[in-house]
């Protein structure tokens, strides 16, 4: 899912969901791809590993949103009573 926001010029600037994160330490990266579909990721803060399974690795967009959950589910050590939902 991509929302939109204006730019200072004017334009209307694309901002994809894994760079709009409560916590700015607490990013979804993806480290690698298999294609264009995103295959593995983890977190910038605590560098847990989430891994698109591979019924979804001919679906990008379907992949891009199981990482993205699962990314929201997941609970960084230290805080264990926070959950991040996107």
């Amino acid at each position: 899912m991509i929302t939109k926001k204006a730019s200072p010029a004017g334009r209307v600037i694309p901002i994809s969901l894994h760079t709009m994160q409560p916590d700015e330490e607490r990013k979804l990266k993806i480290l690698r791809y298999s294609g264009k579909v995103p295959a593995m990721a983890a977190c910038g803060k605590c560098q847990r590993k989430f891994f698109t399974p591979d019924s979804l690795l001919r679906d990008t967009v379907a992949a891009n949103e199981y990482l993205q959950v699962k990314f929201g589910e997941h609970v960084c050590p230290g805080n264990r009573n926070k959950k991040f939902w996107l």
